[in-house]
């Protein structure tokens, strides 16, 4: 059984697009501390995934027009809320950055690689918001729910998913922390998930993210 709650470390080993888990995790606390040397405001400070990590990737286009110049992506692809626990916990910087905004998306991983059911999920995802609020106490905190994955509704790793949701909804509430569904950009209208909007039914193609960055933006303000 994994702990949903508790800090763990990933195997270094090469994965797409990215290096080894500690070299990125490495790269980000040299870019927290590179922001806070410049001297410069952080407007947002985007944490979770790999769906977060991958605006500088799919969703570059809209990273570079909306993100680029005012915001940190500390993300790392594969991580379920134990990873992203101990990279908060063993970054010395995050504390200074005193961003703006917050803006979390965790949890999926949680459902596809460590197949933990919806319960187990909130608790690792109220543990990060816990986290959250002690790292950045004048900050904005702004959780995504978990977006839906899986190409049709009766998916049983989309039925995790929404339930998790319907869980989350409320200890976001309890927690003070403001939350955005923004799930219904990626469904038609019999709720199933465009090939073109996620094609491996889990990642988001350019087409998503230029449909998500309006919505995310609006959700912000």
């Amino acid at each position: 059984m994994i702990d949903p709650t508790a800090p763990r470390q990933r195997a270094d080993k090469p994965e797409w697009l990215v290096p080894d888990w500690h070299t990125q995790h490495q790269e980000h606390v040299d870019a927290c501390a590179a922001w806070i040397q410049s001297g410069r405001a952080l407007e947002n400070l985007f944490i979770g995934d790999s769906i977060t990590f991958l605006w500088q990737h799919a969703g570059e286009r809209e990273w570079n027009r909306l993100f680029k110049d005012n915001s940190l992506n500390v993300a790392i692809g594969g991580d379920s809320t134990g990873h992203l626990i101990w990279r908060l916990q063993n970054n010395p910087h995050l504390c200074d950055l005193n961003p703006t905004r917050v803006i979390c998306l965790i949890g999926t991983n949680n459902i596809g690689n460590d197949g933990q059911q919806a319960d187990e999920v909130v608790a690792g995802v109220s543990a990060v918001v816990d986290i959250v609020k002690t790292l950045f106490p004048n900050s904005e905190k702004h959780f995504l729910h978990i977006f839906p994955r899986g190409r049709k509704p009766d998916d049983n790793l989309r039925k995790v998913v929404n339930q998790s949701n319907e869980l989350l909804a409320p200890m976001y509430e309890a927690a003070g922390v403001r939350s955005h569904n923004c799930n219904e950009i990626f469904l038609d209208d019999d709720l199933v998930i465009p090939e073109k909007i996620m094609p491996d039914e889990l990642h988001l193609s350019p087409s998503a993210y230029a449909l998500l960055a309006p919505v995310l933006l609006n959700a912000l303000r």
